[in-house]
Parts: structure tokens; C-alpha cells; sequence
């Protein structure tokens, strides 16, 4: 079964404006629906009544951008060509330098009731949801450099991952003095021993008004470099 991943606007409430196909050389197609076939290796996409095709090595990227009466610059969700895995992977872009970008997708997760038992007697535990951060640092031709998944739990290797995940940031990106400065006053703004903060700091939910109407959207603001 071909695996198929179809873009028609990103979710038309996230989305308010067409989709921009990024090709190799630099030129740039914006485009009203697109979709990618993991198989062959293509894109196909429609402007208007016409469909075409591109290779994938032929897309650096596409992006569902944001556009919106608030003013505030948003995180695009871009699909990014990772040419040594030979397919395309989707994630909000948080920064980027000259030769590097973080991205990022946060997901929940559920774990059922458990059980315990105790004297004969079957106690029944409550469902339990964590909320994961995965962080990306590639480069512009789609090399991954970094990555790590953070989960919200209070194990000890959790928290770990996310003391982790504050030095990588802090590494790959000295050179972004706003987003550091972004991002370090927000997880020091409180005391917090097991790191949460750095989930949350990717989290972080803004009102955007569009036509007269206001969406609570998530992720939040694209934090330049300089």
C-alpha cells in the first residue's frame, strides 16, 4: 500500500494562506494542494485545475505559512526533505541561523489504568498523559545534527532528557541571541528542579485574531536570530 501524506491548506483553521513548495535550485511555487508518495519518491500537487509532479529530491521543502491580522510571527509548519532518508518529515520551525534550524512537533500520549493488587484485592489506578516535545536541529540540506524526544513525566531519565535538551539548545544555537534570551528567561522565570519548563516553553499557546475572529493557536511565535 503506497503511503500517501495529502497537504491541502495544513488543518484550514492553523492555515491561512497557500502552500509554498520550496524547490532545490531556490524557486518558489505557491500551491493550492499538494501531496507526497513515500514510494515513488514524488510530490504531486495541483495549482488551479493543473496537477503536476516533482521529484523529491527536486523539493528542498514545503511550507503551510501562517498569515495573520495580529501581527505576530508564527512558526510554519515545514515539510523538510531529508535526502538520506529519502522522505519528507513535518515540523513547526521554532529558529533558525545561517546553517541550521530547530524544529519541533508536540504530541500527547495515554497510558491505560493499571492495577494493583494488595491482600487479595484488585485496586484499579487511573490513566496517566504525558506530553512529548520532539526536537530536530538539521541543517539547510536536511541533515539531521540533533535530536531528542521530551516527555512531561517525573522519571528520572526524563528529566534528564530535558536538562539534555536545554544544553543541546544552548549549544547549537549561541549564536541566535533572541531566541536564546527567548528561551532562557522563559525556563528560569520560575523554579523548576526537574526541568519541566522546557516542555512548556514549546507548548506555549497565543491568540491570533483573523477576520475579526480570534484562534487560540499552538505552537507559538517564530523567534528570529537577531
Amino acid at each position: 500500500m503506497k503511503n500517501l501524506i495529502i497537504i491541502a491548506l495544513l488543518l484550514s483553521l492553523n492555515s491561512f494562506a497557500q502552500t509554498v513548495l520550496e524547490k532545490a535550485d531556490g524557486s518558489k511555487i505557491n500551491v493550492d494542494w499538494a501531496s507526497f508518495d513515500n514510494s515513488d519518491e514524488k510530490v504531486t500537487f495541483k495549482v488551479g485545475d493543473k496537477k503536476e509532479k516533482l521529484k523529491f529530491k527536486e523539493l528542498k521543502s514545503v511550507i503551510s505559512p501562517y498569515q495573520a491580522d495580529s501581527k505576530v510571527p508564527l512558526a510554519n509548519y515545514t515539510w523538510m526533505y531529508f535526502p538520506n532518508a529519502k522522505k519528507f518529515k513535518g515540523m513547526y520551525v521554532k529558529t533558525e541561523t545561517n546553517d541550521k534550524l530547530l524544529g519541533f512537533v508536540h504530541y500527547t500520549t495515554e497510558t491505560g489504568p493499571s492495577t494493583t493488587s494488595a491482600n487479595g484485592t484488585t485496586f484499579f489506578n487511573g490513566s496517566s498523559s504525558f506530553e512529548h516535545v520532539h526536537l530536530t536541529v538539521f541543517d539547510k540540506q536536511g541533515t539531521v545534527l540533533e535530536d531528542i524526544d521530551l516527555r512531561s513525566g517525573y522519571q528520572s531519565h526524563n528529566i534528564e532528557e530535558r536538562g539534555e535538551a536545554i544544553e543541546m539548545i544552548k549549544r547549537q544555537f549561541s549564536n541566535c541571541p533572541n531566541f536564546i534570551k527567548d528561551f532562557t528567561s522563559f525556563i528560569t522565570a520560575e523554579s523548576d528542579p526537574k526541568n519541566l519548563r522546557v516542555v512548556e516553553y514549546f507548548m506555549q499557546k497565543i491568540k491570533v485574531n483573523h477576520n475579526n475572529a480570534d484562534y487560540v493557536m499552538e505552537p507559538h511565535n517564530l523567534i528570529n536570530c537577531n
